[in-house]
């Protein structure tokens, strides 16, 4: 059955929707092309897809065929309960846009700290981002852009949102130094999560 995706971000690209479970070896086979509005209303595009092949399809821009699923700019999971007879649906973004941009969130260590965190990301407009299925890192700088982390994390949650990692002691050795953190796609560096990391003091055990 065939339904409608319409996907609103920056005008004047070239983009295509592609099934989730399709192999990027049928690139040019699979993908659907995405068709732009006129004036006034560039930035808006759509496609029609096929329900039947997939109910998840990936935004990826650009003509040439991705280097793997994870290149996506975001995905689409379709509302295969509406409507009927072959005619047009709707689907459900899983984010309200082509790659939202995340809210930010902040991070509070204390000197020592070997700290295990578990932070929930979600956009601008307080939908969940998806990191289902993407390589990520999560990496510590400190103001002059020195690394102070590089971890791989685990992706948790039932909306698949959030992710843990465990912070060295050395991110707190310090308290006051200004630091920041980022949640990057290995490959095409998309940040999905940031926010600022505080260092503080807090009295120690005595020896």
């Amino acid at each position: 059955m065939s339904k409608a995706i319409t996907v609103v971000t920056s005008p004047d690209l070239t983009l295509y929707a592609f099934p989730q479970s399709g192999s990027l070896a049928n690139w040019s086979t699979l993908r659907v092309a995405l068709t732009q509005a006129a004036t006034p209303n560039k930035g808006r595009y759509t496609a029609t897809v096929d329900e039947t092949v997939d109910t998840t399809w990936l935004i990826f821009s650009g003509a040439s065929q991705p280097a793997n699923h994870a290149a996506n700019i975001g995905h689409y999971l379709i509302d295969t309960a509406s409507s009927g007879g072959g005619s047009t649906g709707d689907i459900l973004p899983l984010a309200s846009y082509v790659e939202p941009r995340v809210r930010e969130t902040k991070i509070k260590v204390f000197i020592d700290e070997s700290l295990t965190i578990e932070p929930a990301l979600f956009d601008e407009e307080n939908n969940p981002v998806s990191l289902l299925g993407l390589t990520l890192k999560f990496v510590v700088e400190d103001a002059a852009g020195t690394n102070l982390a590089n971890l791989t994390p685990t992706i948790t949650g039932t909306n698949h949102n959030q992710f843990v990692v465990t912070l060295p002691s050395t991110v707190a050795a310090k308290p006051g130094r200004e630091m920041s953190w980022a949640l990057r796609v290995v490959g095409t560096a998309i940040v999905k999560g940031y926010g600022p990391i505080e260092a503080k003091y807090a009295p120690r055990i005595p020896a």
